[in-house]
């Protein structure tokens, strides 16, 4: 009778890592059929050696079977946290398309197309001004209109949204009403040219203002520091929001010198960069104010 294993233990585990589990199965096949055959007396030694060597391979296997059992439940308890985000996701895009309900498999959503829409949905270009357009996804009527939310970055104590791969950022800050000292530069009203840079961000000492994208050394301890002198939040005048057709100067440098529809394309390569940040701002804070109004009224 031939003899498959040595009756060391040790030497079948170290040989028995190395096999896939089809040769395993064989393998117990193969000492099976030593049993259907009659075996002599001289030969029980050896058959009680293969009967060990069968019940070892069944314990290993229950304790391997133990050990993918627990990585598979801890994986599906990854796997419908993951879903949860997701299904909260679909709630807070409120995708026109999104199913009504997601099951703990996820099945619904997961055709290669309703992915891509999550992803890059269908978009398609509307004027906005004669010569000017911007990317849009068309519905059909008003009840359409997906909900999106506003977000707080707790980071930059700042409130966010981003639409078309832009992400709008700022706070509610305070209007300067005092136009007669508009040679004077108001605190926080404009930006620092000189972003990093500053010889006073440090210290806090500078009059313009600082967005926390501009502390290369920025820390927790910075933001919190402008907080309780209140110099986090960017604040205007009231004549940014006066629109002007006049070439900038020094009489109007602080109004709107874009935006209205019949120049829009003219003026879009002559707006500045300090222009587009404040228009920015601005825009985060009228609309912070009407979300305010919207919810405390």
């Amino acid at each position: 009778m031939d003899k498959i294993y040595d009756n060391s233990k040790s030497s079948f585990l170290a040989t028995m890592q190395t096999k896939c589990l089809d040769d395993l199965i064989k393998h117990s096949e193969s000492i099976y059929s030593k049993f259907r055959s009659d075996f002599m007396f001289e030969e029980l030694g050896t058959m009680r050696s293969l009967r060990e060597e069968l019940e070892l391979l069944q314990n290993t296997l229950a304790l391997s079977n133990k050990k993918v059992s627990a990585i598979v439940e801890q994986s599906n308890t990854l796997f419908t946290e993951h879903v949860n985000k997701f299904r909260n996701t679909l709630k807070i895009m409120g995708n026109v398309n999104a199913p009504s309900s997601v099951n703990d498999t996820f099945e619904p959503i997961l055709s290669d197309k309703f992915m891509m829409q999550l992803v890059t949905p269908d978009q398609r270009y509307e004027n906005v001004a004669p010569g000017v357009q911007i990317p849009v996804i068309m519905v059909d009527t008003i009840k359409d209109l997906p909900n999106y939310n506003m977000f707080f970055i707790k980071d930059f104590a700042q409130f966010a949204i981003k639409i078309n791969g832009q992400v709008l950022r700022g706070n509610i800050g305070h209007i300067d009403t005092n136009n007669k000292q508009c040679k004077r530069v108001k605190r926080n009203t404009t930006k620092c040219i000189y972003n990093s840079g500053c010889d006073y961000i440090d210290t806090n000492e500078c009059s313009f203002y600082h967005d926390m994208l501009d502390y290369e050394r920025y820390t927790p301890d910075v933001l919190e520091q402008r907080k309780k002198q209140n110099i986090h939040i960017r604040n205007y005048r009231n004549h940014n929001w006066l629109y002007t057709s006049e070439p900038q100067n020094s009489k109007n440098n602080y109004m709107k010198h874009i935006g209205s529809e019949d120049r829009l394309s003219t003026d879009i390569p002559l707006v500045s960069e300090s222009e587009i940040d404040l228009l920015k701002d601005m825009l985060l804070h009228d609309l912070l104010v009407s979300l305010s109004i919207y919810h405390n009224r």
